[in-house]
């Protein structure tokens, strides 16, 4: 159960603290979905999970966003070193 709230928190600290909650959500937040997800993981200081992000994404008003899109961009911007693949469908920050 620690865990579990463990993640909760570390996603609840990624969305707000990469401002993207405050984004209108009228559909999607503006921005590039790559930059979205520097910033939540940046924000989570914690490894995540590909559905870990797309959930993030999620609350952050990108409800379209799924599974397979945010999987190759995970895989993009680990091969640019903009964040850090942990094993395989595990990510984190890059500067972490």
């Amino acid at each position: 159960m620690a865990g579990l709230q463990a993640r909760h928190a570390a996603l609840s600290r990624a969305v707000s603290g990469a401002g993207l909650q405050s984004r209108p959500s009228a559909g999607a937040a503006p921005g590039y979905r790559t930059d979205a997800i520097v910033a939540i993981l940046d924000a989570a200081g914690t490894e995540m999970s590909i559905n870990d992000v797309v959930a993030a994404l999620r609350q952050a008003g990108r409800g379209h966003e799924t599974y397979d899109n945010v999987g190759v961009d995970l895989a993009y911007l680990a091969e640019r070193g903009r964040i850090a693949r942990v094993r395989r469908g595990i990510y984190a920050s890059a500067s972490g």
